[in-house]
């Protein structure tokens, strides 16, 4: 059977990634009998337990690839992506800052290469799909809903390279206004080659419905939330702390809204990997504020976090999905931090658009006060209107891979025959 190849960095535990896949799989559940979906991403892994997928290395999909197969890059900040910074996110936290510096010390080039060879792929940048890698020239290539913020980083002739590859590509939308307008100044796209639609995050609502969250929810997190009640979901990513504030001044802010607005405070990590792992950060800083009414979720899995978020009163965060997975179930969130372009990037386009996107972290009390002006009729019909507009792209996109006609050569008829 030809495959649907849902491509992503799904071989780490990290929230946004590993919940793409299951959206699209309950998406596109209806092209099944036409499709068989693979789950691809640089290596393969089994997160099944942390509520992901099983995948195939990229380089097997590619190796083992089908004429007239479909090509889906599920999302995320991809686009800029290097295969060094791929490489690591895999490595054990402990071993990363040593492995980064051996890695780097002749220049990124050399980097991408060593890591291009360890991953025994031979394409530009790891998540930029390649014609000439494909069995068939009229293979699907789709990007669903990706970020571009990133690439304002890198170096021309490193976009020019990305450019020209996605000029050839069936179908390309980005998350956010800002991702756009980069295509188009750095890559050099044509303005009605690239879409605007919301992550596809934001419908994990349609997908994960409170039951099915509950059902597999850790007990130890259910028994936290029913017996918090009334509480902010909080994150906070490592590096976002380390490059922007200090713990202490987040301690000092959490204690001042518990004590201040009669509401409990859980500590809720998105990752473990490498790179990601806010779980060392938030445990530290639950160590530091050593308060009966701020408390630390150790579970690290899908549904646990989901279920913390829909629960909440508010969340807050410098997680890019744990905003857009509390802006799909209603409940009200706070972005933390400017230090990552790709979330005040898409709270301006789809949230709070002429308003403050995001909050230091010396400024939780004032963001709480924010929070307690929202216009909450106001924000739900935002959510509705950014609901409908992810379906309008998966739409799209089915309308797209349901409408493509495999073209057979004479080898191929002969075989079915037979």
């Amino acid at each position: 059977m030809v495959k649907l190849n849902i491509i992503g960095a799904f071989d780490r535990f990290n929230y946004g990634d590993v919940l793409f896949p299951h959206i699209i799989k309950e998406k596109l559940v209806h092209l099944n009998s036409q499709y068989e979906f693979q789950y691809v991403s640089t290596a393969p892994i089994d997160l099944t337990n942390k509520g992901g997928f099983k995948t195939v290395a990229m380089r097997d999909m590619f190796k083992n690839s089908s004429p007239n197969s479909v090509y889906l890059v599920s999302g995320g900040e991809v686009l800029a992506a290097p295969w060094w910074y791929m490489l690591l996110c895999l490595v054990k936290n402990e071993e990363a800052a040593l492995k980064q510096d051996e890695l780097l010390k002749d220049g990124v080039t050399v980097a991408n290469g060593i890591a291009r060879k360890e991953f025994k792929c031979q394409h530009f940048y790891p998540w930029v799909i390649e014609r000439r890698d494909l069995s068939k020239r009229d293979d699907l290539i789709i990007y669903n809903a990706v970020g571009g913020t990133s690439l304002r980083k890198l170096d021309k002739d490193t976009n020019k390279k990305i450019g020209r590859e996605l000029k050839h590509v069936d179908y390309i939308s980005v998350r956010d206004q800002e991702s756009r307008n980069t295509l188009l100044e750095l890559l050099d796209q044509k303005p009605d080659h690239i879409k605007v639609y919301p992550d596809c995050g934001i419908l994990i609502s349609d997908i994960f419905k409170e039951d099915l969250v509950t059902k597999n929810t850790t007990n130890e997190t259910k028994l936290l939330v029913t017996n918090t009640k009334k509480y902010i979901a909080f994150q906070a990513g490592k590096y976002h702390v380390l490059n922007q504030a200090s713990t202490d001044i987040i301690v000092e802010q959490l204690i001042s809204i518990v004590e201040n607005e009669d509401i409990d405070i859980i500590l809720t990590p998105f990752s473990d990997a490498s790179f990601h792992e806010d779980n060392l950060i938030l445990k530290e800083i639950h160590n530091k504020t050593n308060h009966n009414r701020i408390h630390y979720s150790a579970a690290i899995d899908l549904f646990s976090i989901t279920h913390i978020i829909m629960n909440a009163q508010l969340f807050m965060g410098t997680s890019l999905h744990g905003n857009i997975v509390s802006f799909s179930y209603g409940t009200p969130s706070i972005g933390l931090t400017f230090i990552d372009s790709k979330l005040p990037t898409f709270i301006e386009t789809w949230i709070k658009p002429n308003h403050k996107a995001c909050f230091e972290f010396n400024e939780l009390q004032l963001a709480f006060d924010h929070f307690k002006e929202l216009n909450k009729e106001s924000y739900l019909l935002k959510s509705k209107d950014a609901i409908a507009k992810g379906q309008e792209n998966i739409d799209n996109i089915s309308s797209l891979i349901s409408n493509h006609k495999p073209s057979y050569n004479w080898f191929q008829k002969i075989f079915q025959k037979k």
